[in-house]
């Protein structure tokens, strides 16, 4: 079952529910560009990682604050 992203965060109220297809996205371009199997397993940093494509993915769409990068990481359709 795909469960649906909230439409604001329910911590800053910031509306998060259109980034979602482009945080898809963006994590399954990144991680082809890392080498990466695109669906996994989230991969924590490393010595030679300095951010996860995941975090990429974040940064680029503006979503900085913790509470709505943690609406995203732990929804189940990742």
């Amino acid at each position: 079952m795909d469960f649906p992203i909230p439409v604001l965060c329910c911590t800053c109220n910031r509306p998060i529910f259109g980034k979602w297809k482009s945080f898809l996205e963006r994590v399954k371009a990144y991680r082809k560009q890392d080498g990466r199997p695109e669906s996994g397993d989230l991969e924590y940093l490393t010595t030679t990682t300095k951010v996860t494509a995941e975090g990429r993915a974040l940064n680029d769409l503006g979503l900085t604050m913790e509470c709505c990068r943690v609406k995203f990481l732990s929804h189940p359709g990742i």
